[in-house]
């Protein structure tokens, strides 16, 4: 299985400024929207397959630093509050199909027949997930008073650890289910 590579620019830009959890997943939801924007206008540009394979790096990883993040930290404390466990098992659906085209995509070439499909399917599937997640989730758990400074916090921290982890290739996220 290829390693994903932390070097790159997604992966060290680091959330605004703020420590609360809905704002850090916010700003990784809007990053990940541009680069995908990115990558269509690679295509339509018909550009080098370098460039097309180094921004699906770059949404490769951030996508499974997030989605790290959001199973350790965030899911948890939303089930701690939340009486719909529906809405958080979907969720964690949707990142296993997320992480099954992840692992489809860093096993594939950008020349490959099926490429670009997938990443545009990949792009369908987490900006569902991320409709959901932001009009239905976020507004409950912010209703529901929980500590989204502290919880900012945690996941922040443990976003600078994994890219450590990544960075000295002591890190293998995609098996980490």
């Amino acid at each position: 299985m290829p390693s994903l590579n932390p070097a790159t620019s997604a992966a060290r830009e680091t959330a605004d400024e703020s420590s609360d959890a809905l704002e850090l997943l916010s700003a990784d939801h809007d990053r990940v929207q541009r680069l995908f924007e990115n990558y269509t206008e690679l295509v339509t540009a018909e550009a080098d397959d370098a460039d097309k394979q180094y921004v699906v790096e770059e949404i490769c990883l951030l996508l499974t630093v997030h989605a790290h993040i959001e199973d350790e930290f965030f899911y948890p404390a939303a089930r701690r509050v939340l009486d719909d466990e529906d809405v958080i098992d979907e969720a964690q659906i949707e990142h296993d199909s997320v992480r099954d085209l992840i692992d489809e995509l860093l096993t594939m070439k950008p020349f490959d027949e099926l490429f670009d499909d997938r990443v545009r399917l990949l792009e369908e599937s987490v900006s569902q997930h991320v409709e959901e997640e932001e009009n239905e989730i976020f507004p409950r758990l912010r209703e529901a008073g929980v500590d989204l400074e502290s919880l900012g916090e945690q996941m922040s921290a443990r976003r600078e650890d994994l890219m450590a982890e990544l960075a000295n290739g002591s890190g293998d996220l995609l098996d980490d289910d």
